[in-house]
């Protein structure tokens, strides 16, 4: 009786450190290509969002089709300005002459200039600022034309700023709606990616990073129709076979990657 005891006793130990030996390993990291697939998965999404999210910065920031249609409006403004004040200052010396002309004209046939050549002078000095006058009149009426033309050039450039800062503001709403959203995604994805790392066992991960490094990001790559996805290149059978084992790293015999048989 004392001998069924102590076997019981023995049998009993060891199913129970086998119990935890097996609870121990299981929350162990698994080192296997499956693992590393799903986070080659992770880190491929988080490299595509962070390119993204610079090609969002980098267009946060006035287009050159704003840039130049604030530049053409601000030149049509300036012109328009220009076009008024040349205008303004024609007006006021045709009124200056005009006002000048009635003033000599009123002197002259006032009676009041009895020596002949003065009022000879005078006529002359009538008749040449009436010439002048007239010149300064036309130049006047292709002033308040050049106005005109400036005033519609002016709308148009305005229309056309209007139009581009318009799309360009729905733009930049949609830009910073991406970016928002991609953000979130972004914290989520590094949290993600962190609890599936804590499933690889540290030096097959040390191996992925450093193989990412010298593969433009892809550790692992798929295998489809026995073809790397990535450079293409036809597996051998010995090649798919050795990839068919989920716990031994099998590479590329064309690129060097971490192969992995969808």
């Amino acid at each position: 009786m004392l001998y069924w005891f102590f076997n019981y006793v023995i049998i009993y130990s060891i199913s129970l450190y086998a119990t935890i030996y097996i609870a121990e390993k299981g929350n162990q990291p698994v080192p296997n290509v499956y693992q590393l697939y799903k986070l080659q998965q992770l880190d491929s999404r988080i490299d595509a969002v962070r390119r993204r999210l610079k090609e969002i910065a980098a267009n946060l920031v006035e287009t050159q089709a704003l840039k130049t249609a604030k530049a053409e409006f601000a030149a049509a403004e300036a012109s328009l300005n220009q076009a008024r004040a040349d205008a303004v200052d024609l007006d006021l010396e045709v009124k200056g002459l005009q006002q000048k002309i009635a003033k000599h004209e009123k002197r002259l046939y006032s009676g009041s200039i009895s020596n002949p050549k003065e009022a000879a002078s005078l006529q002359q000095e009538i008749a040449s600022t009436k010439r002048w006058l007239a010149k300064r009149e036309e130049d006047l009426l292709e002033a308040m034309i050049a106005q005109e033309d400036a005033e519609t050039q002016l709308a148009e450039k305005e229309k056309t700023l209007a139009d581009i800062r318009r799309r360009w503001e729905t733009e930049q709403s949609d830009l910073l709606a991406e970016k928002k959203t991609l953000e979130a995604e972004l914290a989520q994805l590094t949290a993600d990616r962190q609890q599936q790392a804590g499933f690889i066992e540290r030096a097959t991960l040390s191996q992925y990073e450093t193989l990412r490094q010298k593969k433009g990001g892809v550790a692992v790559t798929g295998v489809k129709d026995d073809t790397c996805v990535s450079c293409g290149v036809m597996l051998s059978q010995r090649m798919l076979q050795a990839a068919e084992d989920d716990s031994t790293l099998c590479y590329c015999e064309g690129c060097g990657r971490i192969l992995f048989i969808l």
